[in-house]
């Protein structure tokens, strides 16, 4: 499985090793962590899980295996921002989410964030006259 970012009806901007994608389309703001954007920027449709995992730990200088991976394309996909990726059921997320939690307590692996916020649109401000 090769996921590839999705880059159009987006704005991006990195800050200082993460980085905040809005989604002009469905008016949300995702922050993603240094984790998370390094998997997004990887992701080139070419690169497979393996292949993220190690630019991942390559490019942070920590551990990123293939379970931290997942989880970040799996919260990358939920986000809307992969195109052609399909997340595997939530239950065996549930299952790596909890073994990654595990793993990381004591071995230190990395754990990607995808934060979500929906910005408001100019329909759906109301505004009121003062008189």
């Amino acid at each position: 499985m090769t996921p590839e970012a999705r880059r159009e009806g987006l704005l991006v901007q990195e800050l200082g090793g993460e980085v905040v994608v809005y989604d002009q389309e469905q008016h949300k703001a995702h922050r993603l962590d240094s984790v998370a954007a390094t998997v997004w920027q990887n992701c080139d449709g070419r690169r497979d899980i393996g292949d993220l995992a190690r630019v991942t730990s390559a490019k942070l200088n920590a551990r990123a295996d293939e379970s931290s991976v997942e989880l970040a394309l799996g919260q990358l996909a939920q986000a809307d921002l992969l195109t052609g990726y399909k997340s595997r059921p939530s239950e065996e997320v549930n299952g790596s989410r909890r073994r990654l939690l595990k793993v990381a307590a004591s071995a230190g692996a990395i754990i990607p964030v995808v934060a979500t916020i929906v910005s408001p649109t100019a329909a759906r401000v109301i505004t009121h006259a003062v008189d």
